[in-house]
């Protein structure tokens, strides 16, 4: 395996992590307005709202947090390619599997989310 394989998964995991972020932050303001407008008076349709927020917001740190994991295995898997040590196809394959479960935790934050609104 050359530098280069492991390479392009570093580069897409960085813009997933940035679309990720932007993901977080946009339900953090939806939770601020929902809050805001919502001061007093909360119905049994709101307290389902209110649980969605937190399992989206759960869905979103672990999908950022299976995501560094890729990213950090990833990095790993580069620099023994440069050292040329044994366990570079490991570390590039963990690298893999973390990044499969991120984009598995993505696809259950967007099914959540076109469901509520």
């Amino acid at each position: 395996m050359d530098i280069m394989t492991p390479s392009y998964l570093f580069s897409a995991i960085s813009m997933l992590l940035m679309g990720y972020n932007t993901r977080y932050l946009a339900i953090t303001r939806i939770i601020r307005d929902f809050f805001n407008d919502k001061k007093t008076n909360l119905n049994k349709e709101d307290f389902e709202n209110i649980e969605l927020f937190r399992k989206r917001l759960g869905y979103i740190k672990k999908l950022q947090l299976f995501s560094l994991y890729s990213l950090l295995s990833a990095t790993i898997s580069i620099f023994l390619i440069l050292i040329k040590y044994k366990f570079q196809k490991e570390s590039f394959a963990l690298a893999l599997i973390f990044f499969m479960i991120s984009l598995y935790y993505s696809l259950k934050e967007i099914l959540i989310s076109t469901k509520q609104f």
